[in-house]
């Protein structure tokens, strides 16, 4: 019976010898992705969307923001299943960015000035369309020097810099005017006053002072002229009464 038993062991199938490798490869290729995807979403929340530089397509290493609004669209509309879904969904974050809105509203001028655009019938050729731009988006045509600052290539992401706006330079403005001037003034024209004012009880403080101190003067004086007259008197006086005594004795 015992020969039996273990004859009916023995010729149950055993456990593929692969089956345990299998098992570890695919627990490997698991977590792999896993690590992937948390490296993946933690470069997400470090990097702007308009910052992010695409891997795929005819624009492989350039950043999102330097795209045009176009593409991204298309981008955000098609790029919805698989690997390329991210990028799709990076797209419409760049489109809702304020940084690349001065691409789009930039991509109006760049019509213009390639002749793309329609000019208006103003008779005031592209630089007066420019100039009516600038009103529309609020830009700040005169600015030379905001305007410098601008690269235009990159318009739209972190290193290209802003469009120089009416709006910015009347908030610097204002800016400017609250800051303090100095230690203990709430600002340059507070300050100010504040100093004149204790000049002005400087000045009164030290006119007071010297009117007193020539009032004391002109009593000190009168007082020795006084007494110098009394002295003077009491000695005109002495001598000559010593003279009448003398005369009167002389005589009896």
């Amino acid at each position: 019976m015992d020969k039996i038993m273990k004859l009916n062991i023995s010729l149950r199938p055993a456990a593929p010898p692969h089956s345990f490798l299998s098992c570890s490869s695919s627990l490997k290729v698991s977590c792999f992705n896993n690590i992937k995807k948390t490296t993946w979403n933690n470069e997400m929340r470090a990097i702007p969307a308009r910052d992010r530089v695409i891997d795929i397509g005819k624009h492989k290493g350039k950043m999102l923001g330097m795209l045009s609004s176009e593409y991204l669209r298309w981008m955000s509309k098609n790029l919805i299943t698989g690997d390329s879904e991210k990028w799709g969904k990076l797209a419409e974050d760049v489109l809702e960015d304020e940084v690349y809105a001065d691409r789009m509203e930039w991509e109006v001028a760049e019509r213009l000035l390639t002749g793309e655009g329609m000019v208006g019938s103003s008779g005031s050729g592209v630089a007066g369309e420019l100039k009516e731009l600038s009103k529309r988006f609020g830009w700040d045509y005169d600015d030379k020097v905001g305007w410098s600052k601008v690269d235009f290539r990159l318009l739209g992401t972190s290193k290209g810099g802003r469009l120089p706006r009416v709006q910015d330079k009347q908030q610097q403005v204002e800016s400017n005017l609250k800051k303090p001037s100095g230690k203990g003034s709430s600002g340059g024209s507070v300050g100010r006053e504040k100093r004149r004012e204790r000049a002005a009880k400087r000045r009164e403080n030290q006119t007071a002072v010297a009117g007193k101190r020539n009032t004391t003067e002109k009593e000190e004086t009168d007082d020795d002229n006084d007494g110098r007259k009394v002295e003077e008197i009491g000695r005109s006086r002495f001598p000559g009464r010593q003279s009448l005594i003398n005369k009167v004795l002389h005589e009896e």
